[in-house]
């Protein structure tokens, strides 16, 4: 009898174990079920420059960038939405970036040209600078452009003591922001570009480019991973700030008339205004387009040969603004 009720007593120690293993393994089973299932129900903003999805709007701003060697390496170029590049006297370029996340320096800050100015008048963007042509400085008090001159307006700026002046001179977006919203400054900003994850596989393959604005400096565009790497004059474009190699998802070159002032600071004059043709570089893959602003008021219109309006890629774009003689190799 004592033998039985052992037997019986391990049989249903043994069905118990059996089934708390089956039940801890279906919890198991559930617990990893609901992982799975759990989806981020938090409702995201566009950002309209980039088209990627943010918890936050910020007001956006542009600052105009030193490009010269002087100036390198940068800092805050590589949060950047959009970097407009041009030309300006020299044969060096500058940098008029747009930038809607915080960023706590950037920079350096240089002076403005007529032609920039016309590029932050679509946007309806306020732009930092220091100083800048007296055409420039002419133009902004004559239309009341959105300007954030330094030189009225230094508490705003920081110098760094790493660097010599004029090469030295930075700002941060706490600090701009500030001042846009001390000063009453609308934050009626729009963008004209749309965007998408399409790439049309029939294209032209790009993973390689190099643009040369003139004979004193050129960069390079390497396409790795979904994202263009950029290079100026052979060496890794590095932002100082984060110390990571500047990339972007998209490369737009657009060719204009570029011609020389012959006036004593020899600066050149960049035909923003009109219409030309272009390259568009996204995916790995090149695009030609054509251009059309025929206002300052207008955004570049950007189309391809079909006359359809290109879609960027999402993510940040560096566009180019070059002499019709410029050479685009890829």
């Amino acid at each position: 009898m004592k033998r039985l009720l052992l037997a019986l007593t391990l049989v249903t120690v043994f069905i118990l174990s059996g089934c708390n293993k089956q039940d801890q393994t279906l919890e198991e089973k559930l617990d990893t079920e609901n992982e799975i299932i759990i989806e981020d129900t938090k409702e995201y903003l566009k950002n309209i420059f980039t088209g990627e999805d943010i918890e936050q709007e910020k007001i956006p701003f542009f600052v105009i960038i030193e490009n010269s060697k002087m100036a390198r390496p940068h800092s805050g170029l590589s949060s950047a939405d959009i970097v407009f590049e041009t030309l300006v006297e020299g044969g060096i370029t500058r940098y008029l970036a747009l930038f809607s996340k915080d960023v706590e320096k950037i920079g350096p800050v240089r002076s403005t040209r007529p032609y920039i100015q016309d590029i932050t008048v679509a946007f309806d963007i306020p732009f930092a600078h220091c100083g800048g042509s007296n055409q420039a400085i002419d133009l902004i008090k004559r239309k009341n452009l959105k300007s954030i001159n330094e030189m009225y307006n230094s508490s705003y700026f920081f110098r760094s003591k790493d660097r010599k002046a004029p090469h030295n001179l930075y700002t941060s977006s706490d600090k701009l922001r500030d001042y846009i919203s001390k000063n009453g400054y609308t934050n009626r900003y729009n963008f004209n570009m749309n965007f998408d994850e399409s790439i049309d596989t029939s294209l032209e393959s790009a993973s390689i480019i190099k643009i040369i604005p003139s004979k004193y400096t050129y960069s390079e565009f390497r396409y790795e991973d979904g994202k263009y790497l950029r290079f100026q004059d052979g060496k890794e474009d590095i932002d100082i700030l984060n110390n990571k190699q500047i990339n972007v998802s998209n490369v737009l070159v657009l060719f204009t008339d570029i011609k020389d002032l012959n006036n004593e600071s020899k600066h050149v004059d960049v035909r923003i205004l009109g219409r030309g043709n272009g390259l568009l570089f996204k995916g790995g893959k090149v695009e030609k387009v054509t251009w059309v602003k025929e206002r300052e008021t207008d955004h570049f219109d950007i189309r391809n040969e079909k006359g359809l309006r290109v879609n960027l890629l999402k993510g940040n774009s560096w566009i180019y603004i070059i002499d019709n003689k410029s050479q685009v190799i890829y």
